[in-house]
């Protein structure tokens, strides 16, 4: 196996997750795309879709969608195949928005983060910013601390740690991409 790193950004909802991996992308750095973002966007771009997914499909079903385009992603990405990969979230991520709506923390996804744990190398958790609704957000500004708070927990419970050294606090976008380079 080829000597690579594998790094997960993540953290609650507007912490400038998506910003950084365009900054990253930009420096020519291998990223995958935010996974909700792509299936909100998907049902958007189809013309009968006038109405928001999240009123269309139960949170279920929204969870169970986004899981499968990330096991996809992944995979497709070989999470061993470059030297260096950013991740934008995790499969861990999809489990813990499970935890927050409490649609039940599947055997299933637990079973699939279990295989990936040895290819998610390195963490960096995003504190969050002002609060911004894009128009692709399900979650709302009074959301946001806790969907933090979960995430933390629930990469936690898979062994990863948080302290100074990873978590990225509110900073310009360039200075917050050379942390996450400099590991």
């Amino acid at each position: 196996m080829r000597n690579h790193t594998n790094t997960i950004i993540t953290g609650p909802p507007s912490s400038g997750k998506s910003t950084l991996m365009r900054q990253l992308s930009a420096y020519g750095f291998q990223t995958t795309p935010e996974i909700p973002r792509l299936v909100i966007t998907k049902h958007k771009t189809n013309p009968e879709n006038n109405t928001p997914i999240q009123k269309v499909i139960d949170t279920k079903q929204f969870q169970d969608k986004i899981k499968e385009k990330q096991v996809q992603t992944e995979s497709a990405n070989g999470l061993y195949n470059y030297k260096k990969l950013f991740l934008d979230r995790s499969l861990i991520d999809n489990l813990a928005y499970r935890k927050f709506f409490n649609i039940g923390n599947t055997k299933e996804i637990r079973n699939e983060i279990e295989n990936r744990l040895k290819y998610y190398n390195n963490i960096y958790y995003l504190t969050a910013l002002e609060f911004e609704d894009d128009g692709l957000r399900v979650e709302s500004s009074e959301q946001q601390e806790t969907i933090g708070e979960i995430v933390k927990e629930t990469y936690e419970e898979f062994g990863f740690s948080f302290d100074n050294s990873n978590i990225i606090e509110k900073d310009t976008i360039e200075n917050r991409a050379q942390k996450v380079i400099q590991d």
